[in-house]
């Protein structure tokens, strides 16, 4: 039962552990490989891709969690499904 606690707790401490320097949105973009920032933006809208930021304004992300998307991009991905916005349907009178 200890050796099943462990493993939990190391999980749990792996992946919320940020370390490492810490990067801005425009520094994350490039050590990722994008160019340009909007594009890291793009994609990770698109793809819904949440990345955990640091920092008491949350505008921080650390190079451990980078290395971590890069190796396993589906990690991050958002667990609930996208929202789907439908039209209200109102009866309309016509005199």
């Amino acid at each position: 039962m200890a050796a099943s606690s462990s493993n939990t707790t190391s999980n749990v401490t792996s992946q919320s552990i940020a370390s490492g320097p810490f990067f801005t949105f425009r520094d994350a973009a490039a050590y990722c490989g994008y160019q340009h920032p909007d594009s890291f933006a793009r994609m990770l809208r698109e793809e819904e891709i949440s990345l955990p930021a640091c920092g008491p304004r949350r505008n921080r992300y650390a190079r451990s969690v980078l290395d971590d998307f890069m190796s396993n991009p589906d990690a991050f991905r958002a667990s609930r499904p996208a929202r789907v916005r439908r039209p209200i349907l109102k009866p309309v009178s016509i005199d």
